[in-house]
């Protein structure tokens, strides 16, 4: 049997995705006022960013290290470490 108090620590971050996206659509389409419109934009795509950061999210991963900064774009100097 499935514990739903697993299912929910387990994927906190898309449950508060989930609230922030459905907040900010609620205030867009219930709201005359153009200022509030904005601000349930603003809510919108922070649930966005978040999702994106939650997607990207990798276990145990480090970033690349540059030695040094190339000076052209096709010039690449770094490292997976």
């Amino acid at each position: 049997m499935i514990d739903p108090v697993s299912i929910i620590t387990d994927s906190w971050n898309y449950l508060i995705v989930v609230c922030l996206m459905m907040g900010g659509l609620f205030i867009v389409i219930s709201q005359n006022n153009l200022v509030k419109k904005l601000v349930g934009l603003a809510i919108f795509q922070t649930s966005v960013f978040l999702f994106y950061i939650t997607v990207g999210k990798m276990a145990a991963a480090q970033p690349p290290s540059c030695s040094t900064l190339p000076m052209w774009p096709t010039q690449t100097r770094c490292r997976m470490s």
